[in-house]
């Protein structure tokens, strides 16, 4: 983020405009911390139903793009997919304009995702929910989406970023020197994954942050809905990312659950069973257990970069932090599966060195 643009923004009487196209109560915003990280500002507005009010800043975000997230996400929604959706201002529109200082301001409102965090629960499940059917709810998610993202990108002209493109020609300016030497083992990260042919229904519009912060699960009953928002990453990708982040988030439970010889067997388990209810709503046709380790190489290039770009943003100095240097070595060293079967990975410090 611009921290000094986002303390003029929040400061300013572009809070209460948007709050009063969007029909808010503007005593009854609330507005949500900061991050490292965090692209727009965000509101709560507190109420029956709570909502959020998002107002992105940045000029990589332009209308077009964020006007075709949001007709996406309705999209989404309008065909069931649980999710946070977009609600229409008083002129009718998902996005609202605002120009200050020299930059657009677009906001957006959106429904509060039903339910709650898992680490608010600390992991547990709902009452009912086994881990496994947990797992296997994802994978209904992600395939659910996919297959939808498929039929809306055939009915659509869709302006969102393409994830490969996107990382691959900010390398130069994120990776400036004496860092050059890594931008070589990131192009030839990203060179492996275009090999991979994107053929119909293994590549098209993917969240791109499917992760513990991005969904709450419904721990009024035991069915084990998930609900997920934060579409602000969404963009062209192989549909492979997103499964590579499930695969991801899910080795909390195994450092937490098994014994560390037992890791292997646990981490594919729980894939497999995210397949099993992936593939009741889509087939890309690809072998995805095999493609898991190239993809695998993807999340460790969103690891290294993102951070980068956010500091970037920030107006800081471009720095290798323990988590990069350790996404890095992955990567240089060829070492498959981010390292948790390796000897270099530590449960007690996690992707770091």
């Amino acid at each position: 983020m611009y921290p000094k643009l986002v303390k003029q923004i929040a400061q300013s009487d572009a809070i209460r405009y948007f709050s009063d196209v969007f029909d808010l109560d503007f005593s009854k915003l609330k507005q949500n911390p900061l991050y490292d990280g965090a692209a727009n500002l965000v509101y709560c507005h507190k109420g029956k139903a709570n909502q959020y009010l998002r107002i992105s800043y940045r000029n990589d975000r332009s209308e077009a793009m964020i006007c075709s997230e949001l007709d996406f996400v309705n999209y989404l929604a309008e065909n069931g997919l649980s999710c946070a959706r977009p609600l229409l201002s008083s002129q009718g529109r998902f996005c609202e304009i605002l120009e200050f200082e020299g930059i657009t301001l677009k906001g957006a409102l959106f429904t509060e995702a039903a339910g709650k965090f898992l680490y608010q629960m600390q992991f547990r499940m709902p009452q009912g929910l086994t881990l496994n059917k947990f797992w296997f709810r994802c994978g209904e998610l992600l395939g659910r989406l996919h297959a939808l993202s498929t039929a809306y990108a055939k009915q659509n002209e869709v302006v969102r970023f393409n994830w490969l493109n996107r990382h691959e020609e900010s390398l130069s300016w994120i990776l400036p020197e004496p860092l050059a030497r890594h931008q070589s083992i990131l192009q030839n990260a990203i060179a492996e994954i275009r090999k991979i042919d994107p053929a119909d229904g293994s590549f098209g519009l993917c969240h791109n942050d499917f992760n513990i912060g991005n969904f709450k699960l419904d721990y009024s009953n035991s069915d084990g809905v998930i609900n997920i928002f934060d579409f602000d990453d969404s963009g062209y990708n192989y549909f492979m990312y997103d499964l590579a982040c499930f695969w991801e988030l899910s080795t909390g439970w195994a450092m937490n659950m098994v014994a560390r010889n037992e890791y292997k067997e646990f981490m594919h388990k729980s894939f497999s069973t995210m397949l099993e209810g992936y593939h009741k709503y889509h087939e890309p046709g690809i072998d995805a257990t095999g493609l898991l380790p190239l993809f695998l190489k993807a999340v460790h290039i969103e690891n290294i970069l993102e951070p980068l770009r956010e500091l970037h943003y920030a107006e800081k100095p471009p720095r290798l932090n323990k988590e990069m240097k350790y996404h890095f070595h992955c990567l240089e060293h060829d070492i498959d599966y981010m390292g948790l079967f390796d000897d270099i990975f530590s449960a007690e410090r996690p992707y770091s060195m």
